[in-house]
């Protein structure tokens, strides 16, 4: 009887806890490897100021199964805002929040956004609202801005001009975990501010990007709760009385 009850009340203490399941509903390395959900339809794509290109110097950096390699897509638009480059999803599976996680390159000569020419910012949007906003001092100024995992030692050149560089896997960064219930999903990346200069002078590149959302598990409702509660009851006391 006491088991019967011990469990009865595990179950009744668990059952309103919720459960999440990430589910991949997209994934592109850069180099031809796009990929969708089952039932997913999109497009990735930035007509104006992105080239897919070498990753050259940021080669191998990563934590192990996801590193820089082949291609990435580097942005060099030199307006403010920049020319984004655009995900878009559709027909998602039903779902509670989205998380997008992605290898980042600042490049060359950023100036943080409180150097010689700046601000310079590095900007993420999900259905047309600003989600984070990162800024980088590679050049001058003296603000660097987390970004998940940085991969790439800090400053290191990595052979797109005289200046150095930084790499971060921004998949662990909160920020980028956003509440969402939509069918379809807009995912922006830009560079801002009114130091930005972009060309060979500054850029972004981002590499292995990949949205998964995540389904909250039903809690039973409270009737249901007493009935299950009820129906182990009455077996324990059928049980005594046998």
């Amino acid at each position: 009887m006491m088991r019967i009850l011990s469990l009865a009340a595990v179950a009744v203490l668990f059952s309103g806890a919720a459960s999440a399941a990430p589910l991949q509903v997209y994934f592109n390395d850069m180099d031809g490897g796009e990929t969708f959900g089952a039932g997913v339809t999109g497009s990735f794509m930035d007509p104006v100021g992105t080239v897919i290109e070498s990753v050259q110097g940021f080669a191998g950096l990563g934590l192990p199964g996801n590193q820089f390699s082949g291609d990435f897509a580097r942005n060099i638009s030199n307006s403010h805002p920049g020319s984004s480059l655009t995900l878009q999803l559709n027909n998602l599976p039903s779902h509670d929040s989205v998380d997008i996680g992605f290898l980042f390159a600042a490049i060359d000569s950023w100036d943080s956004d409180n150097g010689s020419v700046s601000p310079d910012w590095f900007e993420v949007l999900v259905d047309g609202a600003l989600i984070t906003a990162r800024t980088f001092a590679n050049a001058s100024g003296s603000n660097t801005s987390s970004f998940g995992v940085d991969i790439g030692s800090g400053l290191v050149n990595r052979g797109f001009s005289s200046y150095s560089d930084r790499a971060f896997d921004t998949n662990s960064d909160p920020a980028l975990d956003v509440a969402h219930s939509a069918s379809t999903l807009t995912v922006e990346f830009r560079s801002n501010g009114a130091g930005w200069q972009g060309g060979s002078d500054e850029s972004w590149a981002i590499d292995n990007l990949n949205v998964s959302i995540n389904t909250t598990a039903a809690v039973p409702e409270p009737a249901g709760l007493a009935l299950a509660l009820g129906g182990v009851l009455g077996i324990a006391a059928l049980r005594r009385r046998g």
